[in-house]
């Protein structure tokens, strides 16, 4: 006997049809009370805060809508598959999971190779050392050491800077394009005009003058810093009658080496005939440049024969002014005999600038 259909609606097996909390969708409030808090929350976040909280009761609403500011963990935990319009909310919830990896089947973590990254829970989070980058961060610190070694090892093996040596021509003129020449008076002609002369075998500059001062001088850039030792070499052929740098009236010299600085300043380096060795003056006190007589060499020893010279400037300036000096903007080269109203004459040879 074949047994008895079942006709009545309750006699029917029962079908279970999930609960649609999508965005369209519109949840029974009846199977929406008896569902967990996520369901509730997920139906919340996609219908709006009314579905929780009654309707005319400002302040059930109110508290919703701070609860969904506060990202309380169930509406972190959703994220944008809950409906999560906020960007805070979202970027935050992709934060947390690009930090804590894809969960794996025993509590675990998986990094974005897929390797098994475990992590307990309460400790802080300690981040995956890879071989390859170490490997690139030394090669670039090894390469910029090497070229901090570099670039010091050539600052202080730098050339010498060249002021002339005289030897580009001929002896005659001195070459006007790359000199130029500073009288002293109103008449710029001088009994004996400087000019290039050949003397032991070397090229010179030749400065000869009668009661009168003569100046030679070029711009030339250097930096002392790399290359603070000046380096000359010249000869005095007659020296003023009694010049003496430490009186005004007296103030002639038959050779004078001259430096001026970036700020007004400037050296002289001269050949005197009473000053000793080693005296400093400054005898134009109303002069606008703030310069400095350092007197090398005295009186007639070394007359006629080729001296050669090397001057620390940087030690010279600080122990003159009192500080750094700035960089070298000009050379120039003067013999006088205006003051004592006699005769000087002087060669000058090489100058350059080197390192130490």
């Amino acid at each position: 006997m074949r047994p008895r259909e079942r006709s009545h609606p309750d006699l029917q097996p029962r079908r279970r049809v999930p609960l649609r909390v999508g965005r369209h969708a519109a949840p029974d409030p009846h199977r929406l009370r008896r569902a967990g808090p996520r369901v509730r929350l997920r139906a919340l976040v996609a219908q709006g805060p009314d579905l929780a909280a009654p309707r005319g009761d400002p302040g059930a609403q109110a508290r919703t809508r701070q609860r969904l500011r506060q990202g309380r963990p169930s509406a972190r935990a959703l994220g944008h598959a809950g409906g999560d319009q906020t960007g805070q909310l979202r970027r935050a919830a992709r934060s947390r999971r690009g930090q804590q990896g894809r969960r794996v089947r025993g509590g675990g973590h998986v990094d974005l190779r897929g390797q098994p990254r475990p992590r307990a829970r309460g400790l802080p989070h300690v981040p995956e050392i890879h071989p390859a980058r170490v490997t690139r961060a030394l090669v670039r610190v090894t390469v910029a050491l090497l070229a901090g070694a570099v670039l010091t090892g050539a600052a202080a093996k730098a050339p010498p800077v060249r002021v002339d040596d005289w030897d580009r021509g001929a002896p005659g003129p001195l070459d006007l394009n790359v000199w130029r020449v500073y009288p002293f008076t109103q008449s710029s002609a001088f009994k004996d005009p400087p000019a290039i002369v050949e003397s032991d075998g070397r090229h010179a500059l030749l400065l000869r003058t009668d009661g009168e001062a003569m100046r030679v001088g070029r711009p030339v850039k250097v930096d002392l810093r790399a290359t603070p030792l000046l380096t000359w070499e010249w000869k005095a052929l007659d020296l003023p009658e009694h010049g003496d740098v430490r009186q005004r009236k007296l103030n002639d010299q038959a050779a004078r080496i001259m430096l001026m600085f970036e700020g007004m300043k400037g050296i002289l380096y001269v050949w005197d005939t009473d000053s000793p060795l080693g005296t400093e003056s400054r005898p134009d006190e109303l002069d606008i440049f703030d310069r400095v007589l350092i007197v090398v060499r005295s009186g007639s020893e070394g007359l006629g024969r080729w001296t050669r010279e090397q001057r620390d400037v940087v030690a010279d300036y600080h122990r003159v002014f009192g500080d750094a000096p700035r960089p070298i903007k000009w050379v120039g080269f003067e013999a006088h005999s205006n003051d004592t109203r006699s005769r000087s004459a002087a060669l000058f040879g090489a100058v350059s600038f080197e390192p130490r």
